[in-house]
């Protein structure tokens, strides 16, 4: 398991990150807010998930261990996946997150669900798509 990967920040968009360490370039995916954090550096370290599924092995990289920390627990809850995660991290900062769970603010948890359920909706919507595509053939 990686911990963390320290080294050149080799590429930087919003989505992903490319540390190079020791010669070798890591993809990693972002959240906004570390995007944000990253901005301009030529080195850094990142605290990494790593997800290894049957189809692809994928590395999900935070500024810092509690950003990581709150995106394990978003993984925790029932139909939430890493890229959903990333995104609702996107959406606020870790502060601001915790802040909407111990408040219990509806409002911004309405959004939260809203989104959650948008990605999904959109996700059944093109797997549907894809079937029927299948299926005329």
């Amino acid at each position: 398991m990686i911990d963390y990967l320290k080294g050149v920040l080799a590429e930087l968009t919003p989505t992903m990150a490319v540390v190079e360490v020791n010669g070798v370039g890591y993809a990693v995916n972002i959240t906004l807010v570390t995007y944000a954090e990253l901005t301009g550096a030529a080195s850094c370290k990142l605290y990494v998930y790593e997800a290894i599924r049957e189809d692809a092995h994928l590395l999900y990289g935070f500024s810092t261990q509690s950003e990581r920390s709150l995106f394990l627990q978003l993984l925790s809850v029932s139909g939430v996946g890493a890229n959903t995660a990333r995104m609702i991290m996107s959406s606020l900062s870790a502060a601001e997150l915790r802040e909407v769970i111990v408040t219990e603010n509806q409002s911004a948890r309405m959004c939260l669900h809203f989104f959650h359920g948008k990605l999904h909706g959109h996700h059944r919507n093109a797997q549907k798509q894809q079937k029927n595509g299948i299926q005329q053939h």
